[in-house]
């Protein structure tokens, strides 16, 4: 297809009107079918896509209202911060802060399980109490080891909801 497509351009000068270039060929009936059957493709895909991101994400109602005494849909996700003291060789005091957007995570089963980076080593294993609402601690955390820990703790509180943090530590010789 080497055809030069000349678009028409209408002058108007000094009240004298008269057409500069003539107009381009129709292109092939073929290519306009193909052009057509893209957008109409191309148009339904859009609508589509905007359509699907309209609608609740869990399947259910789209109803409702909008409000401060409206309840979430999810509840809300679990924060887990995590101290140990100290980080060197010998028995380790291990406290997680656990807490979602409501509070404190009260009456939650929370265990800790430190990992060295190296293979070969046993893991060291310890469920912690609750000190107070929302603050679980153990104070026997065997750190076997110098070297780098992955220190793990997992929760599951008592409605059910779970989180895990993993959080690296270097154990130095006391």
């Amino acid at each position: 297809m080497n055809e030069t497509f000349r678009y028409p351009v209408t002058a108007v000068c000094r009240g004298q009107r008269g057409t500069i270039a003539e107009a381009p060929p129709e292109p092939p009936a073929s290519m306009n079918g193909r052009l057509r059957t893209g957008a109409v493709l191309l148009l339904g895909a859009l609508l589509l896509g905007a359509a699907a991101g309209c609608g609740p994400r869990d399947g259910g109602s789209a109803t409702g209202t909008s409000g401060a005494s409206q309840a979430p849909s999810h509840p809300p996700a679990i924060v887990i911060e995590m101290t140990i003291e100290p980080p060197a060789v010998g028995m380790a005091t291990v406290t997680a802060r656990v807490s979602d957007a409501v509070g404190p995570v009260t009456g939650a089963e929370v265990e800790a399980r430190g990992d060295m980076t190296h293979a070969g080593m046993a893991p060291a294993l310890a469920r912690l109490e609750e000190a107070e609402p929302g603050s679980y601690t153990t104070s026997e955390f065997d750190l076997s080891m110098a070297g780098d820990w992955i220190i793990t703790i997992e929760v599951e509180a008592a409605d059910g909801r779970k989180a895990t943090s993993e959080t690296f530590v270097f154990v130095g010789v006391r």
